[in-house]
């Protein structure tokens, strides 16, 4: 309780200080010819959080910060997969086996949340190497891994001797507040959404466009990584581009001639951020929304 007085003295003090004068945000003005209003940089100067600072605030939400340790070979991808929904299944199995008497909320929702978790840190996982691997075998199997994983995630939902089990533990109205309740009444509204209440023949499709949409939706980001757009330009059309960026091996493919790739992200935020004429900016963002 004493932080609270001491905020109010700082209010006080900070009070007492000459105001400085407040800085008006950038915005067209009524006369054409007027200047524009600057914007004040973004402060440099700000502190710095290191890794092992960011990990223990997050304990102290219940939360963990962990860097991810990254498959570098195809077999390696394979072996991650198959071992994650190996072990999962062994806990889903538990899940579905477990006595009415025995039933409670670690052993259920607890469970299966933990289960979901864990199969969603690998899919990450793969969807990370897909896009950024400089080895193609490993973005290719990559690919594989997070389609399976993926629709093997959605197939938990209609596992329907887990959710029997969770029903039945749901059914015996269990005396739970704050996060636990929470957590069993999203649990319970996923699988309504996912179709649970419907016929079996209605719910079977669900299923079935649910893991079509999740591999469709795999392949499209992977096309995305894939495509390519180069978008040449002459130096006056990127006027205000920094030199170093021009001068870049692969960029610079001509006397006058400069190659943007609209499709990498830092050639293509680099133009966008300093080219000073919009010709060239709106050029270039209509070739990366048409990717």
């Amino acid at each position: 309780m004493r932080l609270i007085p001491v905020l109010l003295l700082a209010l006080i003090l900070a009070a007492c200080k000459s105001a400085p004068e407040p800085r008006v945000a950038a915005r067209a003005p009524s006369d054409p010819a007027a200047q524009p209003v600057p914007i004040a940089p973004l402060p440099t100067n700000l502190p710095v959080t290191t890794f092992a600072e960011l990990a223990a605030r997050a304990r102290h939400f219940k939360a963990v910060v962990a860097l991810p340790k990254l498959e570098t070979t195809a077999v390696a991808i394979q072996s991650s997969v198959s071992n994650t929904i190996a072990r999962a299944e062994l806990v889903l199995a538990q899940i579905a086996s477990c006595r009415l008497d025995q039933l409670t909320l670690p052993n259920t929702v607890g469970a299966l949340d933990d289960v979901g978790f864990e199969a969603s840190l690998v899919a990450n996982r793969m969807q990370l190497l897909k896009e950024t691997s400089t080895n193609a075998a490993v973005r290719n199997a990559a690919t594989d891994a997070a389609k399976a994983i993926s629709e093997w995630l959605v197939g938990i939902d209609y596992r329907e001797d887990v959710y029997a089990a969770v029903k039945r533990y749901a059914d015996t109205s269990p005396r739970l507040a704050g996060e636990e309740a929470r957590l069993l009444n999203e649990v319970l509204r996923d699988y309504k959404r996912a179709g649970l209440s419907l016929p079996r023949p209605e719910r079977d499709e669900v299923e079935r466009l649910r893991k079509e949409l999740t591999r469709l939706s795999t392949d499209f980001e992977s096309n995305v990584t894939k495509a390519e757009a180069p978008v040449k330009f002459t130096r006056a059309e990127l006027e205000g581009v920094p030199e170093n960026f021009l001068s870049q091996k692969g960029v610079k493919t001509g006397d006058d001639e400069f190659t943007v790739l609209a499709n990498v992200t830092f050639h293509y935020a680099t133009v966008m951020e300093h080219a000073r004429q919009e010709a060239t900016r709106k050029k270039l963002l209509l070739v990366r929304d048409n990717l």
